[in-house]
């Protein structure tokens, strides 16, 4: 059974997680009758405080200093996907949750707000701004006067195109690709094709799950199960669908679900022709919940252990750009779906 957050307490009452937060706390100015309600429901749900962001948020950690009111940013840059910048503000949520747990004030700049500052770092600085968290890719250039940096503790949420100079929690790329392969084996499917291709130029994260490919075929397949792995362009439906024609596997791991229609819509049935499993599934909809197969990169506990490690960063007065980068890395969650069916007798 999913443990029972603020989160999910603010969707059953309507409200957002920061009067859950309030409310819960004893603190701040919401009106005493919704102060009992989301107090009510949260014991008629079980809920239990984490205990860990609770001595954090009561200042019992470590060295007893508070963080209470201190400014944190939160800076969300751009994806290029597909020729296109996108937004990138699926952390923001949890990133804003976990910050207000540990007693911090989240301030939220997108790109085009960071534009109109002459003088971003010297901004924040002046603000008193005493942590930063990074999501998106940012120009290269956006590090390029290092010093203006060096007086806030940074984390990056999130792996994406290039890794920045700073510590990072991110996906565990070769677990995820190991778990899936594991959990489809496990329900009795055999050609297992790879279908996730590649960024064109290459990424980093591309190297890492074409490497676990490799790996999980020649050690844990036998030689007549093998299905060649998909190496075109993970964005383009057209040499994906080359490939999955051509090699025929019993079972897909695609980088997203996009990938189930380009099949669909070429007439195979699903899951009764092929299996189905994505990578990268986006936090299910109602509606969808039980439809798709794969894994889900767990993006709340991402941001929950980025704000923890700021946290830790800013405790430690460990500020600027470290001497050695170090990843935390969080293992992504598998999800049965209906896009699989269980093939053992």
């Amino acid at each position: 059974m999913a443990r029972v957050t603020q989160r999910t307490i603010a969707d059953k009452c309507g409200v957002t997680v920061a009067t859950v937060s309030l409310a819960l706390s004893g603190k701040g100015k919401i009106s005493p009758e919704q102060s009992v309600k989301i107090r009510k429901v949260a014991q008629e749900m079980g809920y239990v405080p984490n205990p860990l962001l609770a001595s954090l948020a009561s200042k019992r950690f470590r060295s007893g200093q508070g963080a209470e009111g201190n400014l944190v940013g939160l800076l969300e840059f751009p994806l290029e996907m597909n020729g296109r910048m996108s937004k990138v503000s699926y952390y923001r949520s949890d990133l804003e949750q976990t910050c207000q747990e540990l007693g911090y004030h989240p301030e939220i700049f997108d790109y085009r707000q960071m534009q109109s500052y002459a003088d971003l770092a010297t901004t924040l600085y002046r603000r008193g701004t005493e942590g930063i968290i990074l999501s998106g890719q940012p120009d290269p250039r956006f590090f390029e006067d290092m010093r203006k940096w060096s007086n806030f503790c940074m984390v990056q949420c999130g792996r994406y195109r290039s890794g920045l100079p700073v510590h990072t929690v991110r996906p565990d790329i070769f677990r995820s690709i190991k778990l899936i392969f594991i959990q489809l084996r496990k329900l009795g499917y055999r050609r297992i094709g790879f279908g996730f291709g590649r960024h064109f130029p290459m990424v980093e994260d591309d190297e890492t799950r074409l490497a676990a490919a490799m790996a999980l075929q020649k050690f844990y397949t036998p030689p007549r199960e093998h299905v060649p792995i998909f190496l075109g362009d993970c964005i383009k439906g057209e040499p994906f669908l080359k490939w999955f024609e051509k090699c025929k596997p019993d079972v897909v791991i695609a980088f997203m679900e996009w990938q189930y229609y380009v099949i669909k819509d070429a007439g195979y049935r699903i899951p009764e022709d092929v299996g189905f499993a994505s990578l990268h599934l986006h936090p299910p909809r109602p509606e969808e919940a039980l439809q798709w197969g794969g894994l889900e990169q767990r993006r709340d506990k991402i941001a929950r252990q980025s704000v923890i490690l700021m946290d830790q960063l800013i405790r430690h007065n460990s500020r600027g750009f470290p001497e050695t980068r170090h990843d935390v890395l969080i293992t992504s969650e598998w999800h049965m779906g209906e896009t699989l069916l269980n093939r053992n007798p």
